[in-house]
């Protein structure tokens, strides 16, 4: 006979203690369900949850993503999670494969050099050179200092190294996607010091 009231620790606290999971996925480190009602949870190990909690979500329901449609297949890897509906259709959540990622940042470099040569400053009838009125900052866009690493000293990352996640902190700057840098491996203990969990 099958025991009912044994669940995965993170069971309420991702608001699944209702639902009747459909699909399930995981990798080594990133599980994802689907749940009858149309609702989707993706957890992370934990341990390397304390710092990437932001890739975690519980159950949530799309349904002005999905219309309607219910999911069939979840296909998840360490960084995001693919979801197949009914019709064909394929969605997905998490964070952008390296590739990807560094493709949008060559993008956004290659527009900014060509605003910044493009964008000259302007004379005003005074004769003092000001820049120009408008303003480029808009609600939900993105704000990056011209000579700014895109990685500070200090941040936070993980890997998967040999099917074991590890958790790093960066010792330099990285100012591009292909930049090697030193990072010091830290253990979740140590990371309840240093980030001040409570």
């Amino acid at each position: 006979m099958q025991n009912l009231s044994t669940t995965h620790p993170r069971v309420s606290g991702l608001g699944l203690s209702h639902e009747k999971v459909t699909c399930i996925s995981s990798s080594s480190i990133r599980c994802s369900v689907a749940t009858e009602s149309g609702k989707v949870a993706t957890w992370l190990d934990e341990s390397i949850s304390h710092v990437a909690s932001r890739l975690e979500h519980s159950t949530t329901a799309f349904h002005d993503v999905f219309q309607g449609h219910k999911i069939t297949k979840l296909i998840t890897c360490n960084l995001y999670t693919v979801a197949v509906t009914d019709c064909n259709s394929v969605y997905w959540w998490g964070v952008l494969p390296f590739n990807q990622r560094k493709k949008l940042w060559d993008k956004y470099r290659s527009k900014s050099k060509k605003t910044t040569r493009g964008t000259g400053s302007t004379s005003n009838p005074s004769g003092n050179n000001s820049a120009p009125s408008t303003s480029e900052i808009t609600v939900d866009s993105q704000v990056l200092m011209r000579v700014a690493p895109m990685y500070q000293n200090g941040s936070i990352g993980f890997t998967v190294h040999g099917g074991i996640p590890k958790v790093g902190q960066l010792l330099n700057s990285a100012w591009s996607l292909t930049d090697k840098c030193r990072f010091k491996v830290r253990r979740k203990c140590n990371f309840d010091v240093f980030l001040r969990v409570e």
